[in-house]
């Protein structure tokens, strides 16, 4: 695109988000060049959701200076719980990526699960519907 070619990049806002709890993560992706971070559940299920928020907009406001950094990333408590790699599900996410899944057209029988998933933990947002 001519565009792209003369400015440098392309005229749409690039957001990141999905996975980006920690502020220094916040940090990171606007140092690559995003435009924004989008972030939903890694602080609204977190500790203290208040304080990761204000600490997330800190570090995006203010990500290439390293002491408000390291001074919004301290006492937030532990960041959002991962996607579960739950392997009774008929899509495995991590195999799935990793180029090794086939369907064969039939769910597989459930799996015996070890630990709560994340609705069991958090409970469902279609049973709030």
């Amino acid at each position: 695109d001519k565009y792209v070619d003369k400015k440098g990049n392309p005229p749409v806002v690039i957001f990141a988000g999905g996975g980006v709890p920690p502020p220094a993560d916040a940090a990171l992706m606007m140092q690559l060049g995003m435009d924004g971070v989008f972030v939903g559940s890694g602080i609204f299920k977190s500790e203290n959701p208040e304080a990761r928020a204000r600490a997330i907009v800190r570090a995006t406001t203010h990500y290439k200076d390293p002491k408000v950094l390291m001074e919004v990333s301290t006492g937030l408590g532990p960041a959002m719980v991962g996607i579960s790699d739950i392997k009774g599900d008929p899509v495995n996410f991590r195999d799935r990526e990793g180029a090794s899944y086939s369907y064969s057209g039939q769910v597989p029988p459930k799996k015996e699960l070890h630990g709560g998933t994340e609705t069991q933990m958090y409970g469902s947002s279609w049973e709030r519907a």
